[in-house]
């Protein structure tokens, strides 16, 4: 299974934006009905475009002057289609249209989306262009009032331009979390297994509620990475050391007691002595590594409930007015430290 995952990110904001844009584009497609000679004129494409344009990004802009950008640029839109005849025909001034109209969607976009917004801004915007000529020139419709017409065919250009603000919306991303844990989970066995059960499920919980970019979303995936990381090597470390080694040595023990009870000899007793002495030093040694791995065992719950308790006080800053960032800020520090504990545990495992 690949760990490059396509997501939709925020769906409640593309909605938004979507029934934003919809209602703007009605409003114009009016407008431009009543202003100019007809929906279809330029002047009318340039008020319904800029009008879907504007209300799709008005929310999301932190600028006047980035709305004001977007502006000039479809008013550009609508001065190449009115050119467009006088510099080379109908393609070349919807060409220049549709390049205009993409810089207008995939303006402050950044990096690959940038590039996906120009490319499929332009020919969105087309598309769009040719909605709306359908739709206001269209038989079936010539019987309604003008304006009913001219607000159906700015719906359906907006609509259609909804296109244009997936590449806003949709990231290619590496989940380094679920690559791990295939190829973690089925090496595990038992309480270990379970925490990084819950460890995943915990991530996928994050990565539903928490967007990309998201400094405590970072902070939980480190913190599950983390996790599987000690999980890891406990694996290799129940590996090293069998659980029935110490009775193993009891028995060894239980045997040369006996010996050493029945043997004449001092200095076969002697060398008896001495080999129970050196197994009664492997049982000390395994006591202490096991209240080690105890230690470490606990410490990855305390982590995890941590983590997850995080992970609610997030949640409640971002749905509930009275919450302040002061209240999560504690517990990011709480994962932290109990992050360089588990490092700390990793090494003692590294050890055994």
């Amino acid at each position: 299974m690949s760990s490059i995952s396509l997501r939709f990110n925020d769906h409640a904001e593309f909605h938004r934006a979507a029934l934003h844009m919809a209602g703007a584009g009605a409003v114009a497609g009016v407008a431009g009905d009543l202003i100019t000679s007809g929906v279809t004129s330029p002047i009318g494409v340039a008020l319904v475009g800029a009008a879907a344009v504007l209300a799709a990004m008005a929310p999301g802009s932190r600028s006047g002057r980035n709305l004001a950008v977007r502006a000039v640029l479809v008013a550009l839109a609508g001065g190449a289609l009115a050119l467009g005849p006088r510099l080379g025909g109908t393609g070349v001034g919807l060409a220049l249209f549709g390049a205009a109209m993409a810089a207008a969607f995939s303006w402050g976009a950044r990096g690959r989306n940038l590039l996906l917004a120009v490319a499929g801004g332009g020919a969105v915007a087309v598309l769009a262009h040719h909605a709306l000529a359908s739709v206001a020139t269209a038989r079936e419709l010539s019987a309604m009032p003008a304006w009913l017409g001219a607000s159906i065919a700015g719906t359906s250009f907006a609509f259609v331009s909804t296109l244009a603000l997936l590449p806003r919306h949709l990231r290619l991303s590496h989940d380094r979390v679920g690559q791990q844990y295939r190829e973690l989970h089925p090496r595990l066995a038992g309480e270990v297994r379970e925490l990084v059960d819950r460890g995943y499920g915990l991530w996928n919980d994050c990565a539903e509620t928490l967007r990309d970019g998201d400094t405590h979303r970072e902070t939980l995936e480190e913190g599950v990475l983390r996790l599987f990381d000690t999980a890891g090597r406990w694996h290799n470390a129940d590996a090293a050391s069998p659980a029935d080694a110490a009775v193993s040595l009891t028995d060894r023990i239980a045997r040369l007691d006996e010996r050493i009870e029945a043997s004449k000899d001092a200095v076969a007793r002697e060398q008896y002595g001495q080999a129970r002495a050196a197994l009664a030093q492997q049982l000390d040694y395994l006591d202490s590594i096991g209240q080690s791995r105890e230690r470490v065992l606990a410490r990855m719950h305390h982590y995890l409930a941590a983590m997850e308790r995080l992970r609610l006080a997030v949640i409640k800053r971002d749905t509930a007015t009275a919450s302040t960032p002061e209240e999560v800020a504690p517990l990011v520090g709480d994962v932290e430290s109990l992050g360089r504990d588990i490092d700390a545990c990793t090494d003692v495992l590294d050890e055994m």
